[in-house]
């Protein structure tokens, strides 16, 4: 098996003590440590990812008193939407070690990347309106190349990328 496999089955080996001093870290990617390698931050995903559908049930409450047919519809759309970002915030993963960036993300089909530090030329954070209200960012990081990975609603985004900074200027020095 190899390592992006281990990644999604949260098997493996690695660094089990380091992997367990940190509080909150699924099997995913404790799954994927290598020897000396500890987490330093990983990404939060915020409870707005449900806010789309959120809004679709209650405008379908709404819309229930004047056209029941019409809101019933919509009340079902709007649980399917539940029900597919209860998969994806299940399937996102975004995790920054001493050594690489790893990152988990997709629900029919789930990429799974490792990027070392080397292979980044940048960490973005993108903030739309209902991200500047509920403080939450989409991470992108830049590989070399046309590798690009997206990962939306991460709720200490200005954290991950600042701890990126820290370790990446480090290094440098």
């Amino acid at each position: 098996m190899n390592t992006l496999d281990k990644m999604t089955s949260g098997e493996g080996g690695g660094n089990k003590d380091a992997a367990a001093s940190y509080i909150g870290k699924d099997d995913a990617t404790r799954g994927v440590l290598v020897e000396g390698e500890d987490v330093l931050v990983q990404g939060r995903i915020h409870g707005a990812i449900y806010w789309k559908s959120v809004a679709v049930l209650i405008f379908a409450l709404i819309l229930t008193f004047q056209i029941p047919v019409l809101g019933a519809f919509f009340g079902v759309v709007g649980v399917l939407m539940a029900i597919g970002a209860t998969l994806t915030r299940h399937f996102l993963l975004l995790a920054l070690t001493n050594k690489r960036v790893l990152s988990r993300y997709g629900v029919l089909q789930v990429d799974v990347v490792a990027i070392q530090f080397k292979q980044i030329e940048s960490i973005e954070m993108e903030r739309m309106l209902p991200g500047q209200i509920f403080n939450y960012a989409t991470v992108v990081i830049m590989g070399t190349g046309r590798r690009t990975i997206r990962i939306p609603f991460i709720a200490n985004a200005a954290e991950f990328r600042r701890k990126y900074d820290e370790v990446t200027l480090k290094e440098k020095d």
